[in-house]
């Protein structure tokens, strides 16, 4: 099976139509902080076909911040089942907003999280090229270990500094509760 690439207007008028379900696989923080209304909260580590077995909609669509994430999403849920039918909403979140489309933010703001780890790593490949120059060429490896992780996450589509930064506390949620379903703790 493929997966089926869907823009954000063709998801509009699923949604108004009720013909589709839209799942966010951002982290719960992500969700809270800015989300498209109806989308449900479905983390990337949880996302399994056996959650949407009692689905009844037409379209299931995944959706995150860019359409990376969601796209492994939908890699998840035909490897565990071959005949499934999924869609992937091309740019995500970002092209939602871009095609002017209303959003519901949350009380508390944060990056998302390829941000944070685009930002992480710039500081850390910065770090260890002015160490290695004015400290001790050895520190250069570090900028070298960054470089090697964002080529094998280029490659492969999985991050561990992005695994790493969606543990973060910042990235969690206190007193919040998320699944399929609903999403409180705004």
């Amino acid at each position: 099976m493929t997966i089926h690439l869907t823009t954000t207007n063709q998801v509009n008028d699923w949604l108004k139509e009720g013909k589709a379900m839209l799942i966010d696989v951002r982290e719960p923080a992500e969700y809270t902080s800015e989300h498209i209304e109806g989308a449900r909260s479905m983390p990337l580590a949880t996302v399994s076909s056996k959650l949407l077995q009692d689905s009844k909609a037409q379209h299931i669509v995944f959706q995150c911040q860019s359409g990376r994430r969601s796209h492994n999403a939908c890699e998840v849920i035909i490897k565990e089942n071959p005949s499934a039918e999924v869609w992937n909403m091309e740019g995500g979140l970002n092209s939602w907003k871009e095609a002017g489309l209303p959003t519901h933010k949350g009380k508390h703001q944060i990056i998302p999280l390829d941000r944070q780890v685009q930002i992480t790593a710039g500081l850390l490949v910065l770090a260890g090229a002015l160490l290695g120059y004015f400290a001790n060429i050895h520190f250069i490896w570090l900028s070298a270990f960054i470089g090697v992780g964002l080529f094998q996450a280029g490659i492969t589509g999985w991050c561990g500094l992005a695994k790493l930064m969606a543990i973060m506390p910042w990235n969690q949620l206190s007193g919040s509760s998320c699944s399929i379903n609903t999403c409180k703790g705004e």
